[in-house]
């Protein structure tokens, strides 16, 4: 009897076990917000390309925002090279503290619902024009990316095109060193792999160097094998379930293979960046003394040009004054 009911207790251990990492994997592959957007009180605007909700002391960014919607749209549609038919709905929250509560998630400033045709930005954090309009332009980018696919895209590939798009600019309030962190990241060979990136860290160090990882990786593709492969990819995204599959059929190479590219060739540029940093004093002292020996030369050429001139005019001066005949 103790044998049995032991076994049972097992059993329901293992169930347990086995639905909490199950509850675990959802949350982490399928993240959900914190809590809903109530925009009972906030004011609407509405025109042929967007759906606006703001408090009311945003008027004047909303109404910014409907004149400078359309050319962002445009600018994506150009970059793609296809009309998008998307008319999102932007949410300004005014306050950062209401935002976080929104997202759970304290390092972004924006975030895009493909699947809601939505887009929610921390307006607190937009410190210029200039800021939110990339802000919209990648936040915009990923519904664009849905609407072309159809489908959830790795997160990398989703990031590292909208930031392409966007004009290199991620979600982060801290999007600035993700350059720095990646060339750190190669000399100690620490790179996450693109595999591992299907969900994004919440360490914000490692955050930032997944955003970097992204638009570095999606850089490389379209310097090497031009933007026309990477539209052909997300067109073929419509039609075949698999990611790497797809991938494989338009660059005719798998994944890790160029994916092992990128890396060497990150590792020569930061070889190089790192010698030269190691090295700075020799090379600025080096240079130093060439632009000083080569001063020298010019100096004494010139005294020679001089010297001479001077002899030619005190030859021509002796013959007036001495002539022979």
């Amino acid at each position: 009897m103790r044998e049995v009911i032991s076994v049972r207790k097992g059993a329901f251990k293992v169930r347990s076990l086995l639905f909490c990492s199950l509850l675990v994997f959802l949350f982490l592959r399928f993240p959900v917000r914190a809590a809903s957007i109530d925009i009972k009180d906030y004011k609407y605007l509405k025109t042929n390309a967007i759906t606006l909700y703001y408090p009311a002391a945003l008027q004047g960014a909303a109404e910014e925002i409907t004149k400078t919607y359309p050319l962002v749209k445009a600018k994506l549609e150009g970059l793609l090279s296809q009309v998008s038919a998307i008319q999102p709905v932007i949410i300004l929250v005014k306050k950062h503290d209401d935002f976080v509560t929104l997202t759970g998630n304290g390092p972004i400033v924006a975030y895009a619902q493909p699947r809601l045709n939505r887009i929610v930005i921390d307006y607190s954090q937009m410190r210029s024009r200039v800021m939110l309009e990339e802000t919209l332009r990648h936040e915009t980018a990923h519904l664009m990316l849905f609407e072309i696919t159809g489908r959830r895209l790795p997160r990398w590939f989703d990031e590292g095109v909208s930031q392409w798009l966007g004009g290199g600019l991620s979600e982060l309030i801290e999007g600035s060193g993700g350059a720095e962190l990646l060339k750190k990241a190669v000399i100690s060979e620490q790179v996450i792999p693109l595999s591992s990136l299907e969900v994004f860290p919440s360490d914000r160090r490692i955050l930032l160097l997944a955003y970097e990882e992204s638009k570095g990786f999606i850089e490389f593709i379209i310097k090497r094998y031009g933007k026309k492969k990477l539209i052909s990819l997300l067109e073929h995204l419509r039609y075949e379930d698999n990611f790497d599959v797809a991938f494989n059929d338009i660059y005719l190479s798998g994944l890790r293979g160029i994916e092992q590219e990128w890396l060497k060739d990150l590792k020569k540029r930061a070889t190089v960046f790192n010698y030269l940093s190691q090295h700075l004093y020799e090379i600025v002292f080096f240079v130093a003394a060439l632009i000083t020996f080569s001063g020298f030369i010019r100096m004494i050429i010139k005294k020679r040009r001089y010297r001479d001139e001077e002899f030619e005019d005190d030859e021509d001066g002796y013959d007036e004054r001495y002539p022979w005949e």
